[in-house]
């Protein structure tokens, strides 16, 4: 029986805040920093069913691996969805 990645990975420091997921493919749901009481929020935060619905355009930011450069007309599919 195979065991499911976790939806999310939190890494912390003390003012930092990243976090990823890794049954979307490794996607940034959150990047964010605090100081005192304000909150800086650097990436958009994943939209909420983002990893459930398999939308990687929700999330904060996901990786084009294998592709790190040029896609052919700027989009792909996955799952019968074009990118």
């Amino acid at each position: 029986m195979s065991q499911m990645p976790p939806d999310h990975i939190e890494l912390r420091t003390e003012n930092l805040l990243l976090a990823v997921s890794p049954a979307g493919g490794g996607s940034i749901t959150r990047f964010a920093s605090t100081r005192g009481r304000s909150t800086v929020e650097w990436l958009r935060p994943a939209l909420p069913n983002a990893i459930a619905n398999r939308t990687a355009g929700a999330t904060s930011s996901f990786p084009m691996v294998p592709f790190s450069n040029r896609i052919r007309n700027g989009a792909f599919s996955f799952d019968g969805i074009q990118i």
